[in-house]
């Protein structure tokens, strides 16, 4: 068994765990991968005990890749015995101080390492990780220190449990900045909207359908959802490109101030009412006054053209390219919908950027892009960020031959946003689908096609461990 003996004093040090590293304070850069290594303790002289993970549960964990204790002779995580070489006897006795980590920096620690790591391994090392990870303060923290990732769904419906994932990895990786990995959803279903790592879906038919609120890092999922009210009917079309039900653009917001979340559903026509379910509290769906959302007798919604739901702070915003000069907004405390003008009247995309605001992307053709963000939504303050021009055209030629010729672009769409200026990308056309990813700093930039035309679109979202059944039924 290796054993690393790092000096570091430990008092009120910062420590970040990131992928492939961990870094404590500005003093130390610890370069051992974080998936193989785990940080087990400290020994008699005060210093980090790092230790290796074992053949055995490297075998065994190679898809999760997934963080490990393990002292060889007893796996703290599969409670495997293993052989010992004669290599090992001299180590194998060693006992680690786990109660000399204070118990802040365990906190700290934890927090820093994402939620399906701390699902699938930190949870099953010891009692006291599995409820400190349990706290509810905890799994705020760790939600705060997530970042979003990406996701595309496809028009297939038995190919969306195997849901996939764009994620763009930190800049201190040396690998591929944009990278495409496989999740499974816990059910079969639409995904409509997303909120602190929980997700809205639908399951079933256009007309006979039921909801889900589900976390698919843990496999929860509720559905005991309130039966809609009898309202007039219009055709359900089958317009896949947004999150839907029934003919319903859905959204789903957290309140902190009343530690609750709220479910809205806005028609596609101005005859139905807008509906909106505060979970935990409501036993049925409430109708909500739309008028101040309404241009012409109608919330001038066209489901061709809407982007998935963005939920900020308590707003949920659509944006629509039907309607570019405008972002329809849902604040849920109030219950009041309305519209702000929009930064642009040509094409937009909206997206979430890295530090919480909305974000919408203007096109002028397939190149050039500037990049604005929603400052205060109280004052409608738009602020220009970026103006990028891509070099797609430079691209694509070069690719034509290996990608059974790239057929003309047809759509292109800003999907993320950092606020140091990495932006992705992502250009459709009749038969491919490509992402790029830019950096305005440096002009670094990066594209990775995907063998496929039947993607519907994007939407951001984090890991968290928020337990869907830790909300109260709405029922009671």
């Amino acid at each position: 068994m290796t054993i690393r003996v790092l000096n570091q004093e430990m008092a009120n040090e910062p420590v970040m765990v990131k992928q492939n590293f961990v870094e404590i304070g500005n003093k130390a850069l610890l370069t051992a991968n974080a998936r193989r290594r785990w940080i087990f303790g400290l020994d008699e002289n005060q210093r980090f005990i790092w230790v290796d993970r074992c053949v055995e549960c490297t075998k065994r964990d190679e898809k999760s890749e997934a963080a490990i204790a393990c002292t060889r002779s007893w796996c703290v995580l599969t409670r495997h015995k293993h052989k010992l070489s004669k290599s090992d006897s001299d180590t194998a006795n060693i006992t680690f101080p786990r109660a000399s980590l204070p118990e802040h920096l365990i906190f700290r620690i934890l927090t820093f390492l994402p939620a399906h790591v701390l699902h699938n391994v930190a949870i099953h090392v010891c009692w006291s990780w599995y409820r400190l990870v349990k706290t509810p303060i905890f799994t705020r923290d760790n939600l705060i220190r997530t970042p979003s990732f990406l996701s595309f769904n496809t028009y297939t419906w038995c190919e969306v449990p195997s849901e996939l994932h764009l994620q763009t990895s930190n800049s201190h990786s040396h690998g591929p900045k944009l990278q495409i990995t496989r999740s499974s959803l816990p059910l079969c279903c639409k995904v409509l909207a997303t909120c602190n790592g929980l997700v809205l879906a639908k399951t079933g038919s256009y007309s006979e359908f039921a909801l889900h609120l589900a976390n698919p890092v843990t496999g929860e999922n509720i559905s005991n959802f309130p039966e809609l009210p009898e309202i007039p009917a219009i055709q359900a079309l089958w317009l896949p490109n947004v999150g839907y039900s029934n003919g319903h653009v859905a959204g789903i917001s957290y309140m902190p101030s009343l530690d609750a979340y709220k479910v809205v559903l806005i028609p596609c026509h101005f005859i139905q009412p807008v509906l909106v379910l505060t979970l935990g509290t409501d036993a049925a769906w409430r109708f909500v006054d739309s008028t101040t959302a309404k241009v012409n007798g109608s919330l001038r919604l066209n489901l061709h053209e809407m982007h998935f739901p963005i939920s900020i702070d308590g707003y949920i915003y659509w944006t629509n390219n039907f309607y570019p000069s405008s972002v329809l907004v849902f604040e849920a405390e109030s219950e009041k919908l309305f519209y702000i003008p929009s930064p642009t009247k040509k094409m937009i995309s909206s997206f979430l950027m890295s530090n919480g605001w909305l974000g919408v992307a203007e096109f002028e053709g397939l190149s050039n892009v500037q990049i604005w963000a929603l400052t205060n939504v109280a004052l409608r303050e738009w602020t220009q960020m970026f103006t990028i021009t891509t070099r797609m055209g430079s691209l694509f030629p070069r690719y034509r031959g290996a990608f059974n010729k790239f057929k003309g672009l047809r759509k292109a769409q800003l999907i993320h946003c950092s606020t140091s200026g990495e932006v992705t990308l992502v250009y459709f056309s009749a038969n491919k689908m490509a992402m790029y990813w830019h950096d305005v700093t440096t002009g670094a930039y990066e594209a990775v096609v995907h063998n496929r035309s039947d993607v519907l679109y994007f939407y951001s979202r984090v890991e968290s461990l928020i337990s869907p059944k830790s909300i109260p039924s709405a029922t009671h």
